[in-house]
């Protein structure tokens, strides 16, 4: 027998309470459920940093081309979506977990499948 691959039901972000819609620009900020902890050493000592939410911007065709190359796995694509969307200042998708992961990738899907976000509108 012959598994077919399970599909999503799109989500209604309005329906989620870990996504917030911008609605003057459409993108999408998602609390985290783990927040990432990282530390950083410079001249004056160590600084701690927690990010507690992500925002994703919409992405645009310059987006898509960068990670729609042939032989990358759709795991792959959705982490480089993930730092190029999210405009950190360091990669993040590495430290986050794997259920903060799968809502940003979720939020990607409405981004790249016609749905758009409502934010009340």
């Amino acid at each position: 027998m012959v598994e077919q691959e399970q599909q999503r039901q799109p989500i209604d972000l309005d329906a989620v309470d870990w996504a917030e819609v911008d609605p003057e620009t459409g993108a999408v900020t998602v609390t985290l459920a783990y927040p990432i902890e990282r530390t950083f050493k410079g001249a004056d000592g160590e600084r701690a940093e927690t990010t507690k939410a992500v925002t994703l911007r919409r992405p645009k065709g310059k987006d898509l081309r960068l990670v729609g190359k042939k032989g990358v796995s759709e795991v792959e694509i959705g982490l480089k979506l993930i730092d190029r969307l999210s405009g950190a200042d360091m990669p993040i998708a590495d430290e986050l977990d794997a259920l903060d992961i799968d809502r940003l990738s979720l939020v990607i899907e409405v981004f790249t499948e016609g749905s758009r976000p409502t934010g009340g509108r």
